[in-house]
């Protein structure tokens, strides 16, 4: 649960949209969404910063995966 709990609080997006104010305590999903422009996105800086907040999760997916698949196959055995 530790680990999905984490996983799940490191993509929230919603929550610290409405109670951060300040950008010097943004999260860095908040931080990505300056790329997106009215009419245009500048997909390189995107897609970099995609990638910077993608690698902290996979590598806790990795570490953790033995305990997350043994999780997910007791809950699904009756």
């Amino acid at each position: 649960m530790a680990i999905l709990s984490f996983m799940w609080t490191w993509n929230d997006f919603t929550m610290p949209l409405v109670l951060l104010s300040d950008e010097s305590q943004q999260t860095l999903q908040l931080a990505q969404y300056v790329f997106k422009k009215q009419f245009s996105v500048d997909y390189n800086l995107a897609f970099a910063s995609y990638l910077l907040v993608l690698i902290p999760v996979l590598l806790v997916y990795l570490f953790c995966q033995k305990w997350i698949m043994n999780g997910v196959v007791a809950g699904a055995v009756k």
